[in-house]
């Protein structure tokens, strides 16, 4: 879980906040990204917004990542509905998102109760 410090308020209600900020930061770089879509396949060939679904999900405590990758796959459908994509193609890019998105933060924390990537043997699953 990512640490947000902030005196009075409690840490689930600083964790919901920094989610819901960041996959609204997700949505607006993943409405954006028709930029970045390949004419020949119309798949996007980078997408930035999975980086910030990552981040969105360490924000919250790991028993929440269930609500949070839904939350996650919800957004993302909605990007892609943005960026031009059918309702099909957007919902099963909103789960692949999502799915990503819980992988890379599983990997990121490894049993622990945050991401750390401080040695390089953090980063030998990436």
């Amino acid at each position: 879980m990512l640490q947000v410090t902030e005196p009075g308020v409690p840490s689930w209600v600083r964790g919901l906040l920094v989610h819901f900020a960041l996959v609204a930061i997700a949505l607006a770089l993943g409405s954006g990204a028709g930029s970045f879509v390949q004419s020949s396949t119309g798949v996007a060939v980078w997408w930035p917004a999975v980086a910030v679904c990552v981040l969105a999900l360490l924000a919250v405590p790991r028993r929440w990542y269930g609500w949070a990758a839904l939350s996650v796959a919800v957004w993302m459908f909605a990007a892609n509905l943005l960026a031009g994509r059918t309702a099909a193609v957007a919902f099963g890019c909103g789960i692949a998102n999502a799915v990503e998105a819980v992988i890379v933060a599983l990997l990121l924390t490894r049993g622990r109760r945050r991401a750390r990537l401080a040695q390089l043997r953090d980063m030998s699953l990436m």
